[in-house]
């Protein structure tokens, strides 16, 4: 099974696949607004460590480069690059391997039509594979999941 992360300092989605690209679980981690940076990324690491268990591996989004047009959002972007190196400190021990897909590869052609599309199809796929609704973060998290397990096939196909 791999863990798919989609990581935010406000909130986190997460899904959990099977080899067979099935959902196994799904969901998000929500830490308090009102916490200090600290204790929002602990709470979000810890989290995933645990969910992270039975997982073989581990794949998380990393943001676009383009994020920070200038000198927008430069201290939020440094935020979660550190948010993303503690998740991985977390959760190294419990899985075989950590990897990483950038935000560009998920979301292209980026075309908002299309993304609202293709997330009204997961929203709906996961309400009936799993019986409930989810956030916008954790089906971008199923989207990574089944991103990378797919490349993963097509690379042991050549």
């Amino acid at each position: 099974m791999i863990i798919a992360i989609d990581p935010g300092i406000n909130a986190t989605g997460w899904c959990i696949l099977k080899d067979d690209k099935t959902i196994y679980d799904v969901g998000t981690i929500k830490a308090r607004r009102k916490d200090d940076w600290e204790t929002r990324a602990e709470y979000i690491c810890s989290t995933l460590r645990k969910l992270s268990g039975d997982c073989d591996y581990a794949v998380i989004e990393e943001p676009s480069p383009k994020w920070t047009r200038g000198r927008r959002n430069h201290e939020a972007l440094m935020k979660l690059q550190r948010l993303i190196t503690r998740i991985v400190e977390y959760i190294s021990p419990v899985v075989k391997d950590v990897d990483y897909i950038n935000a560009d590869e998920i979301s292209k052609p980026r075309i908002k039509d299309y993304d609202s599309l293709q997330d009204y199809a997961v929203k709906r796929y996961i309400e009936l594979t799993l019986g409930k609704e989810v956030s916008e973060h954790a089906r971008d998290a199923y989207r990574i999941g089944l991103y990378w397990l797919n490349n993963k096939t097509l690379d042991n196909l050549e």
